[in-house]
């Protein structure tokens, strides 16, 4: 507070009058008093922020949408999630990072990279890594490129008639 007050805190230029009129609202109060304010606002912000985690891991997840998988290694699984589209569609395999599981890509209805790509025409395969089981625990990000997502394109270019894929992640 000290270097508010004495005016050391370096400003940006464009900000000088606000800053200015900062340090005079200061004035009035002790730092202890700023301190006190700035620890319960600390509190209940902090409170909110873990507030809406808790209800990120309670909300329901998307249950209603079928998954049909066509290939499993070790714990990841290729989905396939344009069964019902034309042969002709084209193929699009999404790959999320490792740290997250499919469904972030497929909310629900209305927030759906996956669904918005079907309902583009493209036939959307996904890949879902689960958490690493005893095969993927030695893995590097190597291993995970040349025996998961290698062999994956290859099942898919076959699936989908040796058309062209597109790659999305």
């Amino acid at each position: 507070m000290s270097s508010l007050r004495n005016g050391s805190l370096p400003w940006k230029p464009e900000l000088a009058a606000r800053a200015h009129d900062l340090t005079e609202a200061f004035a009035a109060f002790t730092t202890d008093q700023v301190t006190k304010a700035v620890e319960e606002e600390l509190r209940h912000r902090v409170s909110l922020f873990a507030g809406g985690i808790q209800q990120y891991r309670q909300a329901p997840r998307n249950p209603d949408r079928p998954v049909n998988v066509i290939h499993t290694m070790g714990t990841t699984r290729l989905l396939d999630f344009g069964d019902t589209l034309p042969a002709s569609a084209p193929p699009m395999l999404i790959v999320p990072s490792l740290v997250n599981r499919y469904g972030v890509l497929d909310l629900d209805s209305g927030d759906s990279l996956i669904r918005t790509l079907t309902t583009q025409g493209f036939h959307p395969y996904v890949v879902d890594w689960d958490t690493p089981g005893p095969e993927e625990k030695s893995f590097d990000l190597t291993a995970y490129v040349t025996a998961r997502l290698e062999p994956l394109l290859a099942i898919v270019h076959e699936r989908a008639g040796h058309q062209p894929i597109g790659l999305v992640g």
